[in-house]
């Protein structure tokens, strides 16, 4: 072939490559800037099992009167597993779902300010234990079983808008046995949508801003969350568009008075957060085809330290003070207890086969 051919088909050849890294650099550009629909899709009898796992790792450490000698410290460790049936009874006109939740099973281990605690949760049974206290609701009377199982195993119902807002509740005020300040009704009426109020394109974020109640704060502590969405991509073996969702939040918190049970002391006590920090960072999947949540894995860490000034006698019954110290004129002294930790919670939808 002469040389003037070699030369056009090697131009052909560089126009052609050309051509196709400009279309694919397009396209690229289109699937970037394309703008995605993030809304639940509810579909009446659909039924999935919730997984969920978590794990906590800290340490606290209790001193009196700035006394070394007299600190206590304590490793806190907790892993856990679990998994709820999530169904949907009805689904309305305008697409908002009534969700029904109900505990399958539950199992913890875990050392809690140097006791062990243990709880199995199993087809209506609960068995817990901590250090030498234990439980078996099987062994219980009847009615006081009856009462218990209410508590843990009675259904939870959401009504929720596709945008995620939820406009009514059922079944969560028996959460106030453990976290006594805890409005169901006012929580979910505060609380706005999760996902975005229009589509967004990938690199887009929206902030939302919770009120989570805390089982020993008097008052609901505001929580800034800031969801960003990282991607987008097709999943080839359903051919559904899968969206991922970055979530994370910090807050910082001082001069909060809370109400503490410690193992030490028989009596709960008044203590103030003198500061403490609050860091969550992790990200979702989200099936824009379906519209429905796929998994989400959470990581956080949390640090505080908390501090009171405790009636001398109190401490003296407990024996964390000397009882000749009974003279001094200070009816008071000071107790000190940081808490440092970390843990992570994951939690996957899969959808029962039928």
């Amino acid at each position: 072939m002469p040389k003037a051919s070699w030369k056009w088909l090697m131009l052909l050849a560089s126009v052609c490559a050309a051509l196709m890294v400009l279309q694919l650099g397009c396209a690229a550009a289109g699937e970037a800037n394309e703008r995605v629909n993030l809304r639940l899709k509810f579909k009446q009898g659909r039924e999935c099992t919730v997984h969920v796992k978590t794990n906590v790792a800290g340490q606290m450490r209790l001193t009196v009167n700035g006394d070394e000698k007299k600190a206590v410290e304590s490793d806190i460790l907790v892993d856990a597993v679990g998994s709820f049936a999530e169904t949907v009874k009805l689904v309305g006109e305008d697409g908002e779902g009534l969700v029904e939740l109900k505990v399958k099973e539950i199992k913890l281990d875990g050392v809690m300010f140097g006791q062990k605690m243990t709880m199995v949760v199993d087809e209506g049974r609960i068995i817990f234990g901590m250090g030498e206290f234990k439980i078996d609701t099987n062994a219980l009377p009847d009615e006081q079983r009856k009462r218990i199982h209410r508590l843990l195993f009675g259904p939870l119902m959401l009504t929720m808008q596709p945008d995620g807002k939820v406009t009514s509740s059922a079944g969560f005020e028996r959460l106030q046995f453990a976290i006594p300040n805890f409005d169901p009704q006012e929580f979910f009426a505060n609380m706005p949508p999760l996902l975005p109020d229009e589509p967004v394109e990938v690199g887009a974020t929206w902030e939302r801003r919770l009120s989570i109640p805390i089982p020993t704060v008097d008052r609901p502590l505001p929580v800034n969350f800031v969801f960003k969405l990282k991607s987008v991509h097709v999943d080839e073996a359903v051919k559904h568009q899968i969206a991922t969702i970055g979530i994370s939040s910090k807050v910082e918190v001082q001069d909060v008075e809370t109400v503490t049970q410690l193992p030490q002391i028989r009596k709960p006590i008044k203590m103030r957060i003198d500061s403490g920090v609050f860091a969550v960072e992790g990200e979702g999947q989200f099936d824009i085809t379906e519209g429905t949540v796929l998994q989400m894995e959470l990581k956080f860490d949390l640090s505080f330290k908390q501090s009171a000034d405790v009636p001398k006698e109190l401490l003296r019954e407990e024996g964390l003070i000397e009882k000749e110290q009974r003279d001094d004129r200070d009816e008071t002294t000071t107790m000190m207890m940081e808490i440092s930790m970390t843990g992570s919670l994951q939690v996957h939808w899969a959808e029962s086969q039928k």
